[in-house]
């Protein structure tokens, strides 16, 4: 599934977009549940859903620059994404993708969670890399895995550029 993030369109000038899975709601009504990603039950989410997530995370156009945007694994794994200017766009280096499908069927036993793998990270302001960071760091190296995990995974383009959020590519 492909969700475009476009200057024009999009209103919210810093957000976040996650994939839920597993999704069952009520036909002509707003409540259901997903397994991934769930937000409180609702189909229209007012929070960020519930671990496990793989997290898109962007800020367009701060304080009149450039866009920064990333994705995250600190709040866990649940689908592989990838986040990448269009049009052409004259970024210094394109944008982070993290296809790898494995990742929840060979997450370490310690971080399995339902339809997912869990981040020892999540949730701690102050962790740093340790083993279970390494292993997302191993199978999506351009993503963010820990709190201060800044290094080649936040990615600038000019403002007003566009973007393809992609899930499962």
């Amino acid at each position: 599934m492909r969700f475009n993030v476009t200057q024009h369109f999009l209103q919210i000038k810093n957000g976040r977009v996650w994939g839920r899975t597993g999704c069952g709601f009520i036909i002509n009504e707003t409540l259901g549940q997903c397994q991934t990603g769930d937000c409180g039950g609702t189909l229209v989410c007012k929070q960020v859903g519930a671990q496990p997530i793989t997290l898109a995370v962007y800020s367009l156009g701060k304080n009149g620059g450039a866009d920064y945007f990333d994705i995250s694994l600190v709040h866990s794994f649940n689908a592989p994404m990838a986040f990448l200017p269009t049009g052409g766009a004259k970024c210094a280096r394109g944008g982070p993708s993290c296809p790898v499908q494995e990742i929840t069927f060979k997450c370490p036993s310690e971080q399995r969670q339902v339809a997912g793998c869990g981040n020892p990270c999540d949730g701690k302001s102050n962790c740093g890399p340790n083993n279970g960071t390494e292993y997302f760091k191993k199978s999506c190296p351009e993503t963010i895995t820990y709190p201060k995990d800044t290094s080649n995974t936040i990615y600038t383009c000019p403002a007003g550029t566009n973007y393809e959020i992609t899930f499962c590519p």
